[in-house]
């Protein structure tokens, strides 16, 4: 109902713009008048209002909020009819000069909540490169998101929330527990993936301790078994290969052991 009143009110405003369009030209530009446009006075008059209803903006706030919480969820997407309205509210507001102190800051607040409890959930259900693919779709979920749907003054900082958020708390925990099955199962896709996460959150010192501490063992272990490898030489020789291929194709030459 709201999104139909406010593309109503466009559609007249627009048309008592356009009736008295010589008089938004000759007077009201004019900064010695102190006079409003036309266009402007209508929606200041609206918003005046909508602020008159009790709790109006409020039950706004929630209910984008709720849509926003079915998209991520996976109950509803940027396609929908519901999420197509949430883009003209959106407009709506940035319009009427609501949308950064009403809805951005409780938009946050809620995006901070939703990706530190998601975090918390998913360590104990996913494995390293699962996760590591996850925080990449909700990295590009949330460039989607505010290019669609919000405004794109709100990328960047929702991008901050994903990363410090859902991340960043967990990245000793993701090498610890993955870093060295990657290593071992020659996973490039998913440590190039895991470089250009942690390089967002500031965390390649971690990844150079871990890729370090990975070359020390598994040199200890060849090391070890010295004595029954008649291959010993060849091993080292493949093992250096493919470090040298995954520190350039996936490190891009920016993790060096220490």
């Amino acid at each position: 109902m709201l999104d139909t009143t406010w593309q109503d009110h466009c559609e007249q405003l627009s048309t008592i713009r356009n009736i008295f369009l010589y008089l938004d030209r000759s007077y009201s530009l004019q900064p010695a008048n102190g006079a409003r446009e036309i266009w402007d006075l209508g929606n200041v008059i609206f918003r005046k209002e909508m602020e008159q209803l009790p709790g109006l903006l409020t039950k706004i706030v929630h209910a984008m909020l709720t849509t926003i919480e079915c998209v991520r969820q996976g109950e509803d997407n940027l396609l929908t009819n519901d999420s197509l309205i949430l883009s003209r509210i959106t407009h709506m507001l940035l319009t009427l000069q609501c949308y950064h102190t009403s809805f951005e800051v409780a938009f946050l607040e809620d995006s901070r909540r939703f990706f530190t409890a998601e975090g918390s959930m998913l360590l104990t259900q996913l494995d390293t490169a699962k996760f590591l693919c996850h925080v990449d779709r909700r990295i590009f979920e949330a460039v989607e998101m505010t290019t669609k749907c919000l405004d794109v003054s709100t990328k960047r900082a929702l991008l901050d929330i994903v990363e410090q958020h859902l991340l960043k708390p967990h990245v000793t925990t993701l090498l610890e527990r993955g870093f060295k099955a990657l290593m071992d199962d020659n996973r490039r896709e998913d440590l190039r993936r895991m470089f250009c996460l942690f390089e967002r959150v500031k965390a390649l010192d971690l990844l150079k301790v871990g890729w370090s501490m990975y070359i020390r063992q598994m040199g200890e272990s060849l090391m070890s078994n010295l004595s029954q490898q008649k291959s010993f030489v060849e091993d080292v020789l493949t093992f250096q290969e493919r470090l040298e291929v995954i520190l350039k194709s996936c490190f891009f030459n920016q993790v060096k052991g220490r």
